[in-house]
């Protein structure tokens, strides 16, 4: 690895910091390299396949990323319709706790289904769309990582979540990106034998 490989990385750094926020731009820094530096390590013939590889998979986790908030939060409103569940407190959680507190375990479980499938589904999405970009589990993989990273966040700002609940919402993430990557990958696999 020469001197410009460093430097890239060093830019790559500051430029994600300064676009995304340190703290983000970090974390996207950091699980670009530990997905990715295989890849940019090479310095044999096979860089140029190498650099195409690596800019497809940071592309479809870029996507995978992108479209799994929408398809998080556009299915949690019809599915809060569908359950029968009250509106949710205008004010944030974390300016009246115990509001929520109140609202949240005065929902039924069939009510809390609601918000469980729709977390899954932006797993589901996001690595069916990392799929569909790059054949790499690992991408759909760390596109269903960043959505439960996303989920532990929600888990720690919304109180009065039972235990069931957040064991049974966070164990859920990864198996669903995973049944998202392997669904595409098998119907890629159809396709082309056909």
């Amino acid at each position: 690895r020469g001197l410009g490989d460093v430097y890239k990385r060093q830019v790559l750094c500051q430029v994600l910091c300064s676009f995304c926020g340190s703290r983000l731009g970090l974390c996207i820094y950091f699980l670009f390299i530990s997905l990715f530096a295989r890849t940019l390590d090479h310095t044999n013939s096979s860089m140029s396949r190498g650099r195409c590889l690596t800019m497809r998979n940071v592309a479809a986790f870029l996507l995978g990323a992108i479209a799994s908030m929408p398809a998080n939060m556009l299915l949690l409103g019809p599915m809060i319709a569908f359950v029968g569940a009250p509106p949710a407190p205008e004010v944030s959680p974390m300016d009246e706790p115990e509001l929520w507190r109140e609202f949240i375990q005065s929902l039924t479980p069939f009510m809390l289904l609601a918000p469980l499938i729709a977390h899954w589904n932006g797993a589901f999405v996001g690595a069916i769309v990392a799929a569909l970009v790059t054949p790499d589990m690992r991408v759909a993989m760390a596109v269903a990582t960043f959505v439960l990273v996303g989920g532990i966040a929600a888990a720690f700002t919304l109180p009065g979540q039972s235990l069931v609940y957040l064991v049974v919402d966070l164990a859920g993430y990864l198996p669903v990106g995973y049944i998202g990557w392997k669904l595409v990958r098998s119907v890629c696999r159809k396709t082309r034998t056909e």
